[in-house]
């Protein structure tokens, strides 16, 4: 592995190993902080509000993403892809991003009548038009912010990031508390936005101005067609269900499933977005040496595994008891879903991998290709399972459509890599035997407690997470099994 690291760092930019792993500090550093926010919000919409008052603001929030996923233009990705200086670019995509800003906000405001009729919640056009308002802020963002993902400048993308979520957080609380309504959210999510745009011309000094040079612009969506297709895609493998359910059981349901699909997949989801976007602009340098790309792949590969297993299985452990002590009983139904769910977030912590991988070789085309497959499975099942099972036929039929998937991708990174597979089912043995050692002691212990309360819960957690890194030590000393090292050497890269 020392060799490995070696040839990573002697890469065509010597400092690019340690600007990955500084950079993955800081991203996660950054997600540990606004994922801590967004618990606490969580936890107090969850007190606070009702699974339907919940669901209006997921149905809201569901017309605002339809509509922006349709009209994505791709650019930024396209941006950060490129190797030579992107400057020139910068003024066309700017301006493309705000007529697109202004298009969302026209449109959301016309249909937010149609949104309501469609889900049949009259009180939800409201917000659609008040939610519109954010996405024409949004579209004047500053266009220079993405060379801090492009340079892996990520201490200045925490800093960026973290002023608004401080702001949003105190805002939303302060509106939960006075409101005590969907509309708390709707209007903490309209500041946020407004003040990110502001905060972005703080943060970047480049002054973008109204230009279009239609060469330019032709030039991005050569690359922009891909993303714009995965993110229709996208939208519709990650809110599809919630639009199904949300349209077949009632905004009151759909609360239940939007939370317990949030609750679910915040371990595992937030260390792979970290990664996933870090991992991008690294994979887009490596992309002409297929040697330390595969190496960089591998080490990316093994850390998340290591981190998601036992975070998976504890969250589906703890499932019921977390519910009804953290979010109250009036949220307990979901517990069946949620648990589900958490097997989602671990089967997906692995297909987070996949896109950054092909969109930094500049072969986005594969994760369309991809992602239609899950789009095609998931479209067969959805719909009877979520009839006649409820969320958890809805829930049951994202895990089926995302582990055939992922199988079939396993087999593209494969050929893609050069890798052989016998090491490539290596990096899931090791965590796989070591979460399932740490499930029977929590099992166990579970069985043990006289009264469950906030004390036990956390106690048996803490137990299950030293269990699972003690046999990982074993597995290092006895059978070389280094991702505690890997991890060791992200947190030291600061």
């Amino acid at each position: 592995m020392k060799s490995e690291i070696h040839d990573l760092r002697e890469g065509r930019s010597p400092s690019l190993f340690h600007k990955v792993r500084a950079g993955g500090f800081w991203v996660f550093l950054l997600r540990i902080v606004d994922r801590a926010f967004g618990i606490v919000k969580i936890v107090v919409t969850a007190r606070l509000l009702s699974p339907e008052e919940f669901g209006l603001f997921g149905v809201a929030l569901l017309a605002v993403t339809i509509c922006e996923t349709f009209t994505q233009s791709g650019f930024e990705g396209a941006l950060i892809q490129k190797k030579e200086d992107v400057k020139g670019y910068l003024d066309t995509a700017w301006t493309i991003q705000v007529v697109r800003g202004v298009a969302l906000f026209l449109l959301l405001f016309c249909l937010s009548p149609v949104v309501a009729s469609f889900f049949k919640t009259p009180h939800v056009s409201q917000l659609v038009r008040v939610i519109a308002v954010s996405q024409l802020v949004i579209g004047f963002r500053n266009i220079g912010v993405i060379y801090f993902a492009k340079e892996l400048d990520f201490g200045r993308q925490f800093v960026f990031q973290f002023v608004p979520s401080c702001i949003d957080l105190m805002v939303s609380m302060v509106l939960l508390f006075t409101f005590k309504n969907v509309w708390a959210l709707v209007i903490a999510l309209l500041v946020r936005h407004t003040l990110t745009t502001a905060w972005s011309f703080v943060m970047h000094d480049y002054r973008p101005s109204l230009r279009v040079d239609w060469d330019k612009a032709r030039d991005l969506f050569t690359f922009g067609k891909w993303a714009l297709g995965s993110g229709v895609l996208y939208f519709l493998l990650t809110q599809g269900d919630d639009l199904l359910v949300g349209k077949v059981l009632g905004a009151g349901v759909l609360g239940l499933y939007l939370m317990a699909y949030k609750i679910s997949n915040i371990p595992t989801t937030e260390i792979t977005n970290v990664i996933s976007y870090v991992t991008f602009p690294a994979f887009s340098k490596l992309q002409h040496e297929p040697v330390k790309l595969r190496r960089a792949y591998l080490q990316v590969l093994k850390v998340i595994m290591f981190t998601t297993f036992p975070l998976a299985l504890l969250l589906f452990l703890l499932a019921e008891d977390f519910t009804i002590l953290i979010l109250g009983e009036q949220w307990r139904s979901m517990v069946p879903a949620m648990k589900i769910l958490c097997a989602v977030g671990l089967v997906g912590s692995f297909g987070a991998t996949i896109r950054p991988l092909f969109y930094g070789v500049g072969k986005p085309g594969i994760h369309t290709k991809l992602s239609f497959l899950h789009l095609l499975v998931l479209g067969c099942l959805i719909y009877p399972l979520t009839r006649h099972m409820g969320i958890v036929g809805a829930a049951f039929s994202v895990l089926s459509a995302m582990t055939l998937t992922q199988l079939v991708a396993s087999v593209m990174v494969i050929r893609q890599l050069k890798v052989s597979y016998p090491d490539f089912v290596k990096l899931f043995i090791f965590p796989s035997a070591a979460a399932a050692v740490m499930g029977l002691c929590v099992v166990a212990c579970q069985r043990l407690v006289v009264e469950t309360n906030l004390w036990s819960l956390g106690a048996v957690g803490l137990m299950g997470a030293g269990v699972y890194l003690g046999v990982c030590i074993v597995f290092s000393r006895l059978l070389h099994y280094d991702a505690i090292d890997q991890v060791g050497r992200l947190v030291h890269s600061r």
